[in-house]
């Protein structure tokens, strides 16, 4: 509900908060898994295809770390 380029900017802003961060806390494989599957309940059910990208970002994630999830 906000503009392209808003939305632009938030994903800049985030994707430059999360880089290199280690995922090696008790949980954070775990909250992660959950965001990516609200990216990707929201994007099998909109119109932007985010459901593909929350596939690919689940499948880096799994090949990078040991999670039996």
């Amino acid at each position: 509900l906000v503009p392209e380029a808003t939305m632009a900017q938030r994903i800049s802003r985030a994707k430059r908060t999360v880089s290199g961060v280690r995922l090696d806390r008790p949980g954070d494989v775990g909250t992660v898994l959950r965001v990516l599957y609200l990216v990707f309940n929201e994007g099998y059910s909109g119109d932007v295809d985010l459901a593909a990208e929350a596939i690919r970002l689940t499948r880096r994630l799994a090949a990078a770390v040991d999670h039996p999830e």
